[in-house]
């Protein structure tokens, strides 16, 4: 059974090894968001919405790692990286989040379940052809403090 537990970051040890080659070359697709349209409040708020999903290293009680939700690993990996290159960033709240621990699975299935992620998110959250026009809706709808958590909904060009 899965259950939902808290991690810090520095126990996510990466990718799980079997699905790094495959995970990999997904890589380069083009996000519409980078860490600078998302504040970490909100990054914070969001893995609360959709979890990482981990499994356990070997043996270890404390180590995980990654078997969904690639693209928050993604964000929260930069985010963690640049409040190493400038001290001013607070990230206190994303040094401990919500996971979902998958129970024991083979390799296909945990593959499986990654591609679903990969492939069923994209469909799922994708805006379509008319990327500004819809951000714009989802703006006008959205509170000022919203707003500032997500800086992209405030740059004219990108909206």
């Amino acid at each position: 059974m899965n259950q939902f537990i808290h991690v810090s970051f520095e126990q996510l040890k990466g990718i799980h090894p079997s699905l790094k080659e495959q995970i990999s070359q997904l890589y380069g697709l083009m996000y519409n968001a980078n860490i600078n349209d998302i504040s970490f409040n909100s990054l914070s708020r969001l893995l609360e919405v959709f979890p990482i999903a981990v499994v356990k290293k070997g043996t270890s009680e404390n180590d995980y790692f990654v078997v969904s939700g690639f693209r928050q690993f993604e964000l929260l990996s930069a985010c963690h990286a640049a409040s190493k290159l400038d001290s001013s960033f607070d990230i206190d709240q994303l040094n401990m989040f919500k996971v979902i621990l998958k129970k024991k699975q083979k390799k296909e299935e945990l593959l499986q379940f990654a591609l679903d992620d990969i492939a069923g998110g994209a469909l799922l959250f994708s805006l379509g052809t008319k990327v500004s026009a819809q951000l714009e809706i989802i703006k006008s709808y959205l509170k000022p403090s919203i707003l500032d958590d997500y800086p992209k909904y405030k740059q004219k060009r990108n909206v």
